[in-house]
């Protein structure tokens, strides 16, 4: 692309999405990221990641003539599936050949540059790839010169970690590939997100406290985490602590929830980054509006935690059921929560040996067994299953939805009032106020009766005042509901109360008009 901006420019501009000002520049700065994980994920540096596309380069060059994996493929990419097979061809053809041997091409590069008549001689080049003897003398004195301080250590990070197991595991027996070890680095992007996961639990659980059914959803998406934060500085601190978990883990894993499933979510949502400006609403689980994204996030990283330990369980032929636990009272003792550079970095240095020798590059060996042994006993072994499903937040508008009027039924078998009944509440509750008070008051009861239960003989007024402890001024302000109204009539007097709402509302709109 970048040499074709020569040729066409605009043509090459139209397939970059978003579009970008400086197509150049942007394809340049690309080719040296790209670089630079190349580097990352082999752990070498950017020079020889440049001499990893070489190879690469060069054996597709060698092998044009031979078509390989690729007889029967559909090489248009047309569909997804086209792609996979054609990826799954390349990477076979072309990348294990030099990746598998990754070490050994570029000492053999190495020797080659320095044997090269045009760099040979360069005196910097062999100080620091260490082509002459050692000077003990120059050592002793610390001299400049020292090809001691010019060497390159190689950096144990956990890309690398990752590329030295495939190239371990690569022609072993299934008995020596230490398959719990292979699961876990192939999942570890994501796993260590699940460090944030108690936090984020947290981080709702006071979030529902504070707003659980008295919080209206368009209120919730105008009202930003930094207005909250302004309003309740007593708790800034702790708050401002759980937000960051839950943006770290959002960081992690908002790109994979994206993929096909019943909580996934839209590109433009993925995009959304947690800032002070954040409406509150993201942060409460919902099924619509932006609260489907700590939606996703819980589902995502539960159904995350509980696939890994099964499948562990499973390569580790544990056939015990695994311990459950509600999700209300997870800790992180309870999952697989670590920190990469704290937890799991040092496990990995304690179980790696370095060698060390003049004119070649420092060798690093991995007990790979010993590694996954410690890695079952401390972060997967006993850990429990997550029961509970992610509880929905529930907006003050939303309590009596048709949702909640079913789990209510569940919960409460409902009967219907009479209709001499329903006239006396009527005729009791003449002012549109009064209706509109005791509506409020059913609407806080619903959405706790929906959730908890309650006897279906209780009478209404007993529950609102024993119960939920309301003032006699959030009563039913009618002495025929109070004596007579139980739990299995709320719905009823719900509907009754709402009809009359309506028509008294409608009434005085006509009359406005006229």
């Amino acid at each position: 692309m970048l040499l074709g901006t020569d040729q066409d420019i605009q043509g090459i501009a139209a397939i970059i999405k978003p579009p970008v000002e400086d197509v150049v520049q942007f394809l340049k700065e690309h080719i040296q990221h790209d670089i630079r994980c190349i580097a990352r994920s082999t752990g070498n540096n950017d020079d020889e990641a440049v001499q990893i596309i070489h190879l690469v380069l060069a054996g597709i060059v060698n092998n044009l003539g031979q078509q390989g994996g690729y007889q029967n493929i559909d090489c248009n990419l047309t569909t997804k599936d086209s792609r996979i097979v054609w990826e799954e061809a390349f990477m076979t053809t072309y990348l294990n050949p030099v990746l598998s041997a990754i070490s050994h091409l570029l000492q053999d590069n190495l020797r080659r540059m320095v044997r090269d008549k045009r760099l040979g001689n360069n005196r910097l080049m062999r100080l620091i790839h260490e082509v002459d003897g050692p000077n003990y003398e120059s050592i002793t004195e610390l001299d400049p010169m020292c090809p001691a301080l010019w060497r390159y250590r190689k950096k144990i990070t956990l890309e690398y970690v990752s590329f030295k197991f495939q190239e371990y595991s690569q022609g072993r027996d299934k008995a020596d590939r230490c398959e719990v070890l292979a699961e876990f680095l192939k999942k570890e992007h994501q796993l260590r997100a699940l460090q944030h996961f108690p936090d984020i639990i947290k981080l709702q659980r006071l979030l529902f406290e504070e707003f659980h059914r008295r919080l209206d959803r368009n209120e919730a998406e105008e009202f930003t985490l930094g207005k909250f934060l302004k309003r309740a500085p007593q708790i800034k601190e702790q708050f401002s602590a759980l937000v960051n978990s839950f943006r770290m883990a959002w960081k992690i894993v908002r790109s994979s929830l994206t993929q096909d499933g019943p909580y996934s979510i839209s590109q433009e949502m993925c995009r959304i980054e947690v800032t002070n400006s954040t409406p509150v609403s993201m942060f409460l689980p919902a099924k619509s509006g932006q609260g489907r994204c700590a939606l996703a996030l819980n589902n995502f990283l539960v159904t995350l935690h509980n696939d890994f330990i099964g499948r562990c369980k499973s390569l580790l032929k544990d056939e015990s059921g695994p311990p459950e636990i509600p999700l209300a009272n997870v800790t992180k003792a309870h999952l697989v929560a670590y920190d990469p550079e704290k937890d799991f970095l040092p496990m990995i240095l304690a179980h790696c040996d370095y060698s060390l020798k003049v004119g070649e590059e420092t060798t690093v060996e991995f007990n790979w067994k010993c590694l996954e042994r410690q890695l079952v006993n401390r972060f997967i072994r006993g850990r429990p299953r997550l029961t509970s499903l992610v509880e929905l937040f529930v907006f003050s508008k939303d309590i009596c939805d048709g949702e909640v009027f079913e789990a209510l039924k569940r919960k409460i078998r409902q009967e219907e009032l009479t209709r001499p009944v329903q006239e006396q509440i009527l005729n009791e509750l003449n002012q549109l106020t009064d209706v509109c008070d005791v509506l409020k008051s059913l609407h806080i009861a619903i959405g706790f009766l929906s959730s908890a239960g309650g006897p279906p003989s209780m009478s209404i007024h007993k529950y609102l005042h024993s119960g939920l402890k309301m003032t006699p001024r959030n009563g039913l302000k009618s002495v025929k509901a109070e004596q007579f109204c139980q739990l299995q009539h709320i719905v009823s007097l719900w509907l009754l109360l709402s009809l009359e709402r309506a028509r008294v509302l409608t009434k005085r709109k006509q009359v406005c008009k006229k």
